[in-house]
């Protein structure tokens, strides 16, 4: 310290080496003692620093993913919805071959569609006779009929998937029989002669695809 100092309080002049001001009274710092105040004070970090946990490690932000990512996931699941809805992957395909599906109608409703194929060849009968001609049983046909919207043999009535079988006499009129495509809980197979209003619902997408007599269905079951 100078031989001028002074007091940093009031100003006045001070011995060299003394630690209170003899005026003031105040507490006086040797250059030493202010250098290694100011160094710690240089040193010592900012109290929220000191108040974090040192075990804590730092994290960043996750880096959003890029637009290109995001938008190659958008496409790919876009694709695979239109798959599932072209495809209908829970919609029952059945049998594709008409003997497999015929076998199973003459298996689990032979007797119906039988008993439909009876009335409908009365019917021709009776029409022959008014026509003073013969009757022709050949005329009486078990027709499979094909979905023109699926491309196969199964069709949706009643939250029922089915075949569709229909029994024409000619070309006048005709009668159609359903046959589930599997066994219910109970074990049976479901088949119902459908309405007049059932019929017209479900006939838009219909085709007649293949056929046989009456004879021909049984030699399905003697097979």
């Amino acid at each position: 310290m100078s031989a001028t100092a002074t007091c940093p309080a009031c100003g006045a002049l001070i011995t060299p080496g003394s630690k209170f001001c003899p005026e003031c009274g105040a507490q006086i710092q040797s250059e030493d003692t202010r250098t290694t105040s100011d160094n710690k004070k240089a040193s010592s970090p900012p109290r929220s620093e000191r108040l974090r946990d040192p075990n804590q490690q730092a994290t960043s932000p996750e880096p959003a993913r890029s637009q290109g990512h995001k938008g190659l996931i958008s496409i790919i699941t876009l694709i695979a919805l239109i798959g599932l809805w072209a495809t209908k992957p829970w919609i029952p395909r059945g049998y594709k071959s008409p003997d497999n599906v015929m076998s199973w109608v003459y298996k689990n409703a032979h007797h119906k569609i039988e008993m439909i194929a009876g009335y409908a060849s009365l019917d021709n009968s009776l029409k022959a006779a008014g026509a003073a001609s013969s009757a022709n049983p050949d005329d009486v046909k078990i027709h499979l009929m094909k979905n023109t919207k699926t491309k196969d043999f199964v069709f949706k009535l009643k939250q029922r998937y089915i075949y569709l079988i229909r029994i024409t006499e000619g070309e006048d009129s005709y009668y159609e029989e359903g046959v589930a495509l599997k066994r219910d809980n109970n074990g049976k197979v479901y088949h119902h002669q459908l309405s007049r209003s059932e019929m017209d619902q479900i006939d838009n997408n219909a085709r007649e695809e293949y056929w046989w007599t009456v004879e021909g269905f049984d030699d399905i079951g003697n097979d």
